[in-house]
């Protein structure tokens, strides 16, 4: 053991080095957890971020976009960002028993109203506060759906069919040099080939089969379920995750709901995100897999300073209308 931990020094500081700059965990408590599925917002984080000492109002609204016109996705897309200034939207109820709805940033209240009745105090509340944004911050609005982009990237039935046809195995992604493993045996003295004296043994390392379901592990998965290549799907979402590809993933209307069950417990193993649209009835229902999600502030800057004809189908981007107040928070 003596012998490996000294072969393995400088790999393993290699490998520690690169985790440190890895996501890390952040922990909120249950009450705020709870309390932001009710309301559907974002759980605000604890930050000790002392920038917002020394941000004005227009260092503010250049980091605040209006997402679709709806105040609590531009809440929570703001909140996100994690500046050190928070905006909210709450509404209590006054000892009168009127409700008072109030959207503010900091300590700027961005629209304020009081009402018999809270959803009309809260209504008359957001329309202030996207006006008054509106003036002075960008406004981003979905056009399209994926499954409606003239360029998206359509999985078809028929690929999968002809896979599961033609008995074509997906391959397995091999290990590279850049593996942990893979530097220890070489300073062992393996240089590759099978293993054991004769060089006859396994070349690749035996790798974890991912299970899908809830049958028993003896098991046997089939390699097609109803005309589905499971193994080219997986084939088909490694390489999207492995690409970190920045547009969605569609898959065509051929696909049954059947295949989209599947197709979403697959994806799901890989950790990727997957939504539908359409209508199941009519016929136009898809399955699409979400890419790697981009902050409204770099989709502004696709459209605006890139030209990216991809996001600039996919998204409006219209410019604020004036730029006021210079407040220091």
């Amino acid at each position: 053991m003596r012998r490996v931990a000294e072969l393995s020094e400088g790999i393993g500081k290699e490998y520690r080095a690169r985790r440190a700059h890895m996501l890390q965990r952040t922990f909120v408590s249950a009450s705020d957890a709870a309390a932001s599925k009710v309301q559907r917002r974002a759980p605000s984080f604890a930050t000790n971020n002392s920038k917002n000492e020394s941000l004005t109002m227009d260092e503010i609204f250049n980091k605040i976009v209006i997402v679709n016109n709806c105040i609590i996705q531009t809440t929570n897309e703001f909140n996100r960002l994690n500046c050190g200034v928070a905006m909210s939207d709450t509404c209590t109820q006054l000892q009168t028993g009127d409700h008072e709805a109030v959207v503010m940033v900091g300590k700027l209240v961005l629209g304020k109203a009081v009402h018999t009745n809270k959803k009309n105090a809260r209504q008359q509340a957001v329309k202030q506060a996207l006006e008054y944004l509106g003036k002075r911050c960008y406004t981003l609005t979905r056009k399209k759906l994926p499954t409606q982009m003239s360029a998206a990237n359509v999985v078809q039935k028929k690929d999968s069919e002809d896979a599961a046809s033609n008995g074509k195995v997906a391959d397995e992604p091999k290990i590279d040099t850049k593996n942990i493993g893979f530097k220890l045996m070489q300073k062992l003295g393996w240089k590759g080939g099978g293993l054991g004296v004769k060089d006859d043994g396994i070349v690749d390392p035996i790798t974890a089969q991912i299970k899908i379901g809830r049958k028993g592990l003896g098991n046997q998965e089939k390699s097609d379920e109803g005309g589905l290549d499971t193994k080219f799907i997986k084939t088909v979402l490694r390489n999207f995750k492995n690409s970190r590809m920045e547009y969605d993933l569609v898959f065509s209307v051929e696909f049954s709901k059947e295949d989209r069950e599947v197709i979403h417990r697959i994806a799901k193993s890989f950790a990727l995100r997957t939504k539908s649209f359409g209508n199941d009835n009519q016929g136009t229902r898809q399955l699409v897999v979400l890419a790697n999600r981009l902050s409204p502030l770099e989709i502004i800057d696709k459209v605006l300073l890139f030209g990216d004809s991809t996001y600039s189908e996919m998204y409006e981007v219209v410019s604020p209308n004036s730029s006021e107040i210079k407040e220091v928070l």
